[in-house]
């Protein structure tokens, strides 16, 4: 099974990929209520300049667009290409720094590949969470969650700030979109021991990206979609799974 069934935190807080146990939705059913969503502009239709990369020498950005989309008019469009090959790391990605008065229970979305060349691997697409600030009490600065979706069986690197998730080890489905969701409270509960009641701020990124590509590797490609983004309270998402509260 490619989903993930973990302890709850609330409600029947259960994970899983597209392939996993529950059927995903087709469809977007409706908008999530005022002031529940996290993310602003989650289903990139305002272009208000919520979502923003890193201007850093192996980011490769992104752009919002029409023409390839979940719902509505506008998606996330992350186009990953090893121009330089001299580079061992190259990220396609956007995110957004948040401040919210509780800790998102649940992140969920859906993102489509339709490009998958990865030369030499580790090529994957994941969303990653990172708390500032948080009250840990481990001495650790900042604690980071990276989650992968697909393209990786195993963490490709290692980092003492960093803890890694799968939600799938296989290679992304193509041409196609794909449901994804975790309870991200559960995750920093499981994986850092507990989950900040207090933070300055938490970072969340969806992204496309290799690493330790070697300089003579084959060319690399992804082109990978993200639309309707949600992170916060498990009973306002509006993207679950038709049978995701059954038990």
């Amino acid at each position: 099974m490619r989903g993930l069934i973990v302890g709850a935190i609330g409600v029947a807080a259960l994970a899983f990929t597209a392939c996993g146990l529950f059927e995903a939705p087709r469809t977007r059913a409706t908008a999530p209520p005022p002031g529940s969503n996290v993310l602003r502009d989650g289903g990139f239709e305002d272009e208000d300049g919520a979502w923003v990369a890193k201007q850093q020498p192996e980011w490769a950005g992104f752009t919002i667009g029409g023409g390839v989309v979940h719902s509505g008019q506008r998606a996330l469009a992350l186009h990953l290409r090893s121009d330089d090959q001299s580079a061992p790391t190259r990220i396609a990605g956007a995110y957004q720094t948040v401040t919210p008065p509780a800790f998102p229970e649940y992140v969920s979305g859906f993102y489509r590949v339709d490009d998958w060349s990865p030369g030499t691997p580790p090529q994957y697409v994941q969303f990653v969470a990172i708390v500032h600030g948080g009250d840990f009490g481990d001495g650790i600065e900042p604690h980071e969650i990276r989650f992968v979706l697909a393209g990786v069986d195993r963490e490709p690197f290692t980092l003492s700030n960093a803890k890694f998730l799968f939600l799938s080890r296989d290679r992304p489905p193509l041409h196609e979109w794909t449901w994804f969701g975790y309870p991200l409270a559960q995750a920093f509960l499981s994986r850092w021991g507990k989950v900040p009641t207090r933070w300055d701020s938490i970072e969340l990124f969806f992204e496309v990206r290799y690493d330790r590509r070697p300089a003579d590797a084959p060319p690399a490609a992804a082109d990978v979609y993200f639309d309707d983004l949600y992170a916060g309270p498990l009973a306002a998402n509006p993207n679950l799974p038709p049978r995701f509260l059954q038990d």
